[in-house]
């Protein structure tokens, strides 16, 4: 039995409710697509920034001695090469600017160092009470279960108080390192501007050109007998401590109410397979540049290892999720 056929009436009808339905469909694909590929996330422009060292030559000078390699790891105040000075009148005074620097480095240094040293101590009084605590539940033990579990409680606080005085202890004895390194790069910048002040020195004058923070290099433009000039770039020192480390992007001003301190987002490196997070770390509401695309923001890296994971190089792109 044939189906009696649709009145113009019902045609119009279902037409109507096909392009209601078409029209639907579209405004919520065009909603997906502004939300999640039109509309940047909540931070946007992000790329990895960090503490990169530059060393430049402090006076006119020709390079005598290289004491660097690309790639070599390096630490703060290491000398790296050592220059003859050339004779120039307002050498002295270039020196003696050098010397102010480098004094208040070593201060930094010895600050640095006796904080750690501080440190040391109290890592060293926690374990120690840890160990009375041990000893003391071993012989009031009754062998039950509970004085078990107690005295394996008290055995990892033990171990974990053990391995924190073991970090600290290296902490203090890498940062000594570092302060001598600095206070003998120092005594020698001091003699030099001494003996160019009493006019005695029948040589030239050296200046140690030292590593302005730690890292690794990855530019050396130094090798002995290149004559050099004052504010030359002579190497860049990558960094590679986790606390050397950020990630910087941008919010947008209406979107200010969304961060909060310690804020978490998930961090994709394109090219890089690790998957880091990063904690909200610094908002700068009044930058001092007017045409910035949004507000800067300063994210935080948690769990990242140099030693263990692909290197971050700063200028490198970074994609910010919200968790």
């Amino acid at each position: 039995m044939n189906a009696a056929p649709l009145s113009p009436g019902r045609k119009l009808g279902r037409a109507v409710g096909a392009l209601i339905c078409l029209l639907l469909l579209a405004l919520v694909v065009a909603a997906l697509w502004w939300r999640f590929i039109a509309q940047p996330g909540l931070i946007f422009g992000a790329v990895v920034d960090g503490q990169r060292g530059v060393l430049t030559a402090r006076a006119d000078g020709q390079v005598i001695e290289v004491r660097a390699a690309p790639d070599q790891v390096v630490s703060v105040g290491q000398p790296l090469l050592f220059l003859a000075l050339l004779p120039d009148p307002g050498m002295a005074a270039d020196t003696r600017e050098a010397l102010e620097a480098m004094r208040e480095r070593v201060t930094a240094g010895e600050r640095a160092e006796k904080e750690a040293r501080a440190e040391v101590e109290r890592a060293s009084l926690e374990h120690a009470r840890r160990q009375l605590a041990l000893r003391g539940a071993g012989q009031a033990a009754s062998g039950g279960e509970a004085s078990r579990q107690e005295q394996e409680r008290l055995r990892a606080e033990e171990r974990r108080a053990a391995a924190a005085l073991e970090a600290a202890k290296n902490r203090a004895e890498a940062l000594s390192l570092a302060r001598q390194s600095v206070e003998n790069a120092y005594r020698q910048m001091r003699e030099a501007v001494r003996r160019q002040t009493e006019g005695r020195a029948a040589e030239p004058e050296q200046m140690a050109v030292v590593a302005p923070s730690a890292g690794k290099i990855s530019m050396l433009d130094a090798k002995p007998g290149m004559r050099v000039r004052s504010g030359q770039t002579l190497a860049v020192i990558e960094p590679v401590l986790p606390e050397q480390i950020w990630v910087v992007g941008f919010v947008k001003p209406a979107n200010l109410t969304r961060l909060r301190p310690d804020k978490v987002f998930a961090l994709r490196f394109p090219g890089h397979s690790q998957r880091l997070t990063g904690q909200v770390d610094a908002i700068q509401e009044n930058p001092p540049q007017s045409d910035l695309p949004g507000v800067p923001v300063r994210l935080r890296l948690n769990g990242y290892d140099p030693l263990t994971m692909p290197a971050l190089v700063i200028g490198q792109k970074v994609d910010v999720q919200e968790q």
